[in-house]
């Protein structure tokens, strides 16, 4: 009821004298304009209808009186469900009927005109809200696209630049305007991401991949940072068992790569572990997998205080974590919401000033024997070594992303044709006989979107592989490139290797091969052992040049001590015939030797990594690493030796 009336009980068609008081029937007459009406005694539920509907308090058209009446005197037989009923008043009345002891009907009827009022207000609220949602996603679309387009250029030609001859000072500063601009691109992608996860439009992927790799490969990459700022850095075994796994491994990737880089970031001493395990309580069936992940370190620590939000968007550990360390506060939250999605939790156990250890826990299914190799093999059909150049069309409108683009392509070797347009880019396939379409989405004149389609329906070449290169980040976007049909996306700011993967992922392998087996095997080429030492001498003489002796003798040095624990590592491992160690240590000093210009022990490193299933040929590989460990670790003291002289 309101405060305005009571609700108004009428008994119908009961089998005894209906009480109709006059207070009830007087009620009834202010409700429903009814002031003729002196009783409802004797009527049925019908002609109260039909009376309602003539009077006009329910506006039904004259065709429909009869459908009308009867849809509502069987919800009246069968009584129980609540009905809602708008009078021509424009007031709502809710009715509900209800079974008596002795078989009749009451129905009650209650004023929710306020209520539905309520209801209008917030269902325009939510409205004005969801628009308000759009328009931001919507303007993050277009600043995103509006940023990435230049972002691409400058990061673009910064690479370019930094592959050319350059004197160390140069190079330094180059560096730091790449490391400047793949900042920028990571605060993007953080802003995009938690944006895709309002929207909840973020899908997980079920595939094989091989999950020592990807620890490897982001934990080298973070092993170098930790090391340049004194830092221990252990990553633990992972359980054998949870090698080869199906799940989402850029997910994953991304997971991994925000813990990892929170630890070292606010670690200023100490170091930095990583340890893995299987989670035997929670296996969900017997193909499945939980792997436990504990990142931890001895950083700054958080207060109990923030440790109840951390997860959310926005949130650091205190108010000056930005000024100090940078961020977007929103790579915890990401983290949490992949967690989620993909099936699994986290958890942070923190103290002020001892540091933090982050705990996730992730469910995958077990790859089948060699679905891993089939998998990469799909992605990346062709060897390295046997690709041959390619015919490229280009459609790019923007000057500088077209240099970038072109230039990339041609230092592999390949032939670029350059177009502004999309209807220039259709019109250069007749006779092109091009590879490849490389096909910006935005161009005047005609879109990516459009002169795919019309390249699509050409009588010969419409099954030519088509690349979209694109600025826009959102999956709507580019379900609509692929549906005009586009093979792939590439989203911009790409780099070398993300555009190469993309263009031998979806090229015909017969297509992509090399002619002549002995041009593979010239392509195939190494260097001679004996030259390692002159080229990295130049490398590392460019390298120490502008930097302070102290300095690089202590990398030096972190690389002695790296190359000494690594051997001991891998010597263990053969004995321990650890076929899942050997791949990891050896990977983590092919890495670490390459950035100290030890390219000969990079080189007999990757030959191990990649020979790590085979445990004879590690053995035979083995003696031929250690004197090459030796060698190296001489050649080190020797550089270390002569930095006095160099600067003087």
């Amino acid at each position: 009821s309101t405060a305005n009336h009571d609700p108004i009980r009428i008994p119908l068609q009961r089998k005894y004298q209906p009480f109709s008081g006059p207070r009830r029937v007087g009620v009834y007459r202010d409700w429903f304009a009814a002031p003729g009406v002196e009783s409802l005694t004797g009527w049925t539920f019908e002609r109260l209808m039909r009376d309602n509907v003539a009077r006009g308090a329910h506006e039904v058209p004259a065709d429909e009186i009869e459908d009308w009446l009867a849809e509502r005197v069987a919800m009246h037989r069968n009584p129980g469900a609540e009905n809602e009923r708008h009078l021509s008043d424009g007031r709502w009345l809710r009715a509900v009927d209800s079974r008596t002891f002795d078989h009749g009907v009451v129905r009650v009827l209650i004023d929710i005109t306020e209520l539905k009022s309520q209801q209008e207000e917030l269902d325009t609220a939510l409205k004005h809200a969801e628009d308000a949602n759009q328009a931001k996603s919507e303007f993050l679309a277009t600043i995103s696209h509006e940023i990435r387009t230049p972002l691409n250029g400058i990061l673009g030609m910064a690479y370019l630049m930094r592959d050319a001859t350059m004197e160390a000072p140069e190079k330094e500063r180059l560096e730091n305007i790449i490391v400047s601009g793949n900042a920028l691109q990571g605060i993007i992608n953080d802003v995009l991401d938690m944006s895709k996860i309002e929207a909840g439009v973020i899908e997980i992927e079920n595939i094989p991949f091989d999950m020592s790799a990807l620890v490897a490969s982001v934990s080298s990459l973070f092993g170098d940072v930790a090391a340049d700022k004194g830092l221990d850095f252990e990553i633990g075994p992972l359980p054998w068992d949870a090698r080869h796994l199906v799940g989402d491994p850029a997910r994953v990737r991304q997971v991994f790569w925000n813990l990892l880089s929170n630890a070292v970031k606010f670690t200023q001493k100490g170091g930095i572990s990583v340890q893995f395990s299987r989670d035997p309580v929670t296996q969900t069936t017997t193909n499945d997998r939980v792997l436990r992940i504990v990142v931890r370190d001895s950083g700054i620590g958080i207060d109990n205080a923030r440790l109840t939000n951390i997860f959310d968007p926005f949130v650091q550990a205190d108010a000056s974590t930005t000024r100090r360390f940078g961020g977007s506060g929103l790579g915890l939250s990401i983290i949490r919401h992949l967690v989620d999605l993909m099936g699994g939790s986290i958890g942070v156990e923190s103290e002020p000033g001892n540091g933090s250890a982050f705990t996730v826990e992730l469910p995958f299914g077990v790859a089948a024997e060699g679905e891993v190799e089939r998998q990469n093999a799909r992605r990346d059909p062709v060897p390295a070594g046997k690709r041959r150049p390619l015919r490229i069309l280009v459609a790019e409108d923007h000057p500088l992303n077209a240099l970038v683009t072109t230039e990339l392509l041609q230092r592999q070797g390949h032939t670029t044709i350059h177009v502004e347009n999309g209807s220039e880019a259709a019109a250069a396939v007749d006779g092109g006989n091009f590879d490849l379409i490389l096909m910006d989405a935005h161009m005047p004149e005609m879109d990516g979107a459009e002169a795919t389609r019309l390249i699509r329906a050409h009588p010969v070449h419409g099954g030519i592989p088509i690349i979209g290169l694109t600025a826009d980040a959102f999956i709507n976007q580019h379900a609509t490139m692929r549906e005009a049909g586009m093979n792939s996306i590439v989203t911009k700011p790409f780099t070398d290797n993300e555009l190469t993967a993309a263009i031998w992922a979806h090229l015909p392998a017969n297509a992509a091969l090399l002619d002549s087996p002995a041009a593979a095997d010239e392509t195939m080429q190494e260097e001679p052992a004996a030259d390692w030492r002159v080229e990295g001498q130049a490398k590392f003489q460019a390298f120490a040049k502008a930097r302070d002796p102290a300095m690089v003798g202590q990398i030096l040095e972190l690389g002695r001590d790296m190359a000494r624990a690594q051997m001991a590592d891998l010597q263990a491992a053969v004995v321990g015939r650890d076929s899942e160690r050997i791949r990891f240590v050896t990977h983590t000093l092919k890495g670490a030797s390459g950035t100290l210009f030890a390219c000969r022990l990079m080189e007999l490193a990757a030959e191990m990594e990649q020979a790590s299933e085979d445990l004879e040929r590690v053995a035979s590989l083995l003696p031929e690493l250690e004197l090459c460990v030796r060698e190296t670790i001489e050649w080190w003291n020797e550089l270390e030796n002569g930095l006095g002289r160099d600067s003087a």
